[in-house]
């Protein structure tokens, strides 16, 4: 493939790069991470797990990985998050798509390989006493696409159950579709009838057949009822979508970079009422610290939906099926002024007004409900010491198909200060990058119109290291402290035409601050939503007060004579000089400390106007000289 201006979100690297006709941007998703997980074997027969019914599954109480007292977890098993569906019934589901539990694909040697995929497989339920005569049923809730990739009509969704001799009987199956459309969520409703089901090791598994190759063939499966007639749920309000940040801008921020207005107007979320009735429920925002575990206060909360609210409401009415926005309205004292860092849990809850019902028979059940764990959302928010525009989950990975292509990320400062450290998510996708190394760079000017005048503050050549768990950052120090004043970059330049895949977050949207430069310009990302996962580091422990020092002392020192001819003359406490030209190309350096007299000899060849750079310990500070 020839080098052109390519940015790529893929997990099909290995793959896609010998596939002509890419254009600009392409956009996959992620699907499970290639990475090593502990998971449960699937259960021999002489372990069995057996469940009774009514069987309850809406994975509000797992994540990554299904309860194993309820499924049969194995290489096969789908991945449980929230990142995935678009309106769910509830905030957690299962997706499945073409890679293993462990994130490798099910076929490594075969582009176009299709077949048989992941499989949700439930334990064992004893129906040896009953019949079809019992009306058992399936409800389920199933999504095509959601925010993953969008299944073709070839591939398909199967809901089976084993016989007692083991062989798989299909009872329902979709099958994808070729539109642009993102259809919402179906619920189904699926009577068991056939008499082999019924006997003494009877087990059900969703299982879908597409492509074997990664994170491709996307289906979202949610709110999962295995039950006898006359047991059914009730009025079930849930928590539906991944709440917004209570921060303007990130997920994350240093703490002494906070100011009062980095709190969002607005935190969002929204609530779905499962059940054919009106609902009336109180919702509220709760913040608490989990360093201390103390309450830090509550935000009022409007819902927005079919029926109008008046300014003051607290309790709302959400219709037959609706999916409602939630909207929680900053409390501007929840944050202590006096704190150093905290580590904030925002919670969205409702009381569960007499909606919440479970029945077995016509009887109302009013202990252990188990659409009670949806009545909850759970969020964190880090003021510490990195700023994080993502939430902390990827869902895409993002590369660059150049040798010596750059990505850069753009942050702003709300005070100077000393950037220490870059942490970065590598999921292991697409060609294995161990042993290979990669410049990691920091900005403090792009040039957006001459990249030969771009201001890179630190470059460090680091070796590749994968992690050793999904969504697990690296922290990459620096060689030393880099002062920033205001607005900043940070990313890499990749050093084969092999891309460094970096995680991408699909559910928050900083995509105007991403830059990347594959042929001598720099371009901003304009095509698609989301957020890499590159946090920069400021260390709590940075010894900032004595860097001030130092910079008030640098800032004292005097340059003369200005304009120069041959001689520089630098009076005062340097430890080291550069001279640089307009573009930042370095002409002479050298180091200061200890010498009694600072002076630096011209060439004669310079002219013109040049920055000297001078340094102490960790600060570091410019004075601009003339040179006749």
């Amino acid at each position: 493939m020839s080098i052109q201006k390519y940015i790529v979100l893929t997990v099909f690297l290995s793959f896609c790069l010998s596939l002509p006709g890419w254009a600009q941007l392409q956009f996959f998703p992620v699907g499970k991470q290639q990475q090593k997980q502990r998971l449960a074997k699937k259960r021999l027969s002489e372990n069995k797990i057996f469940n009774t019914l009514p069987f309850f599954e809406d994975f509000s109480r797992i994540a990554l990985y299904p309860d194993t007292s309820k499924w049969q977890v194995d290489e096969t098993t789908p991945y449980v998050s929230a990142g995935f569906g678009l309106e769910p019934p509830s905030i957690y589901m299962a997706t499945f798509d073409g890679a293993k539990a462990n994130g490798q694909r099910y076929n490594e040697s075969n582009p176009f390989a299709s077949g048989e995929a992941d499989a949700l497989t439930s334990v064992f339920f004893d129906l040896s006493e009953m019949s079809p005569a019992d009306s058992l049923y399936f409800s389920f809730y199933w999504q095509a696409e959601g925010l993953g990739e969008k299944p073709s009509d070839n591939d398909i969704l199967r809901l089976q159950f084993q016989d007692r001799n083991g062989n798989w009987n299909t009872i329902w199956q979709q099958n994808g579709d070729t539109t642009t459309v993102i259809f919402p969520f179906e619920n189904e409703l699926v009577a068991l009838e056939d008499t082999a089901a019924f006997h003494e090791n009877f087990a059900f598994r969703f299982q879908s057949l597409g492509k074997l190759t990664g994170g491709f063939d996307t289906w979202n499966l949610d709110y999962i009822f295995f039950h006898k007639k006359g047991q059914r749920i009730g009025n079930d309000l849930a928590m539906s979508d991944k709440a917004t940040s209570l921060l303007k801008n990130y997920y994350a921020m240093p703490m002494r970079q906070f100011r009062p207005n980095e709190l969002a107007d607005t935190v969002y979320s929204s609530v779905q009422n499962n059940s054919d009735s009106l609902h009336i429920f109180a919702p509220t925002l709760r913040v608490r610290n989990l360093y201390t575990n103390n309450n830090l206060g509550q935000y009022a909360v409007q819902a927005i939906g079919n029926f109008p609210f008046q300014p003051g409401d607290t309790t709302f009415i959400i219709d037959v099926r609706e999916n409602m926005d939630l909207i929680a309205l900053k409390n501007n004292d929840i944050i202590p002024a006096e704190a150093d860092s905290l580590n904030l849990e925002y919670s969205f809850y409702f009381d569960r007004i007499p909606a919440e019902r479970f029945y077995i028979n016509g009887e109302e059940i009013s202990e252990n409900l188990p659409t009670f764990y949806n009545d909850t959302l759970r969020t964190r928010v880090l003021l510490k010491d990195y700023y994080a525009y993502d939430d902390g989950v990827a869902e895409y990975v993002v590369g660059i198909f150049q040798n010596f292509g750059q990505v850069a990320y753009r942050f702003v400062l709300n005070e100077p200060d000393y950037i220490t450290a870059v942490d970065m998510y590598f999921p292991q996708i697409g060609d294995d990058l161990r042993g290979r190394s990669f410049n990691l760079l920091v900005w403090d000017k792009l040039d957006f119109d001459n990249t030969d005048n771009d201001q890179i503050a630190s470059r460090l050549s680091v070796p590749f290291v994968y992690p050793d768990s999904i969504n697990a950052f690296r922290r990459i120090e620096l060689r030393e402290p880099v002062f920033l004043e205001d607005t900043f970059y940070v990313g890499y330049e990749q050093l084969s035409d092999e891309p460094l895949l970096v995680g991408w977050d699909k559910n928050t949207n900083t995509a105007d601050n991403i830059f990347f430069n594959v042929n001598a310009a720099w371009e901003q990302n304009d095509q698609y939503s989301g957020s890499m996962m590159i946090r920069p580091v400021f260390d709590l422990e940075n010894p900032v007060n004595t860097i001030d020092k130092d910079l008030q002392t640098l800032q004292n020192v005097k340059v003369y004579p200005n304009p120069a001819t041959d001689l520089v003359y630098i009076e005062g406490d340097v430890d080291s000089f550069q001279l640089v030209d307009i573009t930042g190309k370095q002409i002479i350096k050298g180091n200061l400390k200890g010498n009694k007299e600072h002076y630096i000899t011209l060439s004669p060849e310079l002219s013109g106007l040049y920055l000297l750079i001078l340094r102490k310990n960790q600060a570091v500070s410019s004075k601009k000289v003339l040179v006749d």
